[in-house]
């Protein structure tokens, strides 16, 4: 009885040690920076060029002027969009993504 104790809190510490471990790569996961790939887009991009595919990557805005207004992160970093014009029959519709991280300050 006592070796099905220790074998059942083996397999619990496991378990906890583990979901800690995990807990540090999502930290880094969300709190990556600009110029990195996150792990979906990587992972898409390995697809679409075994399927003959390309990739649409929409460069990175960051808005210098908001440093004047004070409108930065918390970590002090400038604001920034991507912006995806669009083209032929949809040249007056465009893609913006703005990414918020839950880190600005807005109680300006």
């Amino acid at each position: 009885m006592r070796m099905g104790n220790l074998l059942w809190f083996g397999i619990v510490a496991a378990l906890v040690f583990s979901f800690w471990v995990d807990s540090f790569s999502a930290y880094e996961y969300h709190h990556f920076n600009e110029t990195e790939l996150s792990l979906l887009e990587s992972q898409e991009q390995v697809h679409s060029s075994l399927l003959g595919r390309t990739s649409v990557m929409v460069g990175l805005t960051v808005i210098q002027s908001a440093a004047g207004k004070g409108a930065v992160c918390l970590d002090g970093t400038l604001p920034a969009y991507h912006l995806h014009r669009g083209y032929g029959s949809g040249a007056n519709s465009w893609i913006v993504n703005l990414e918020v991280s839950h880190e600005y300050d807005l109680s300006n």
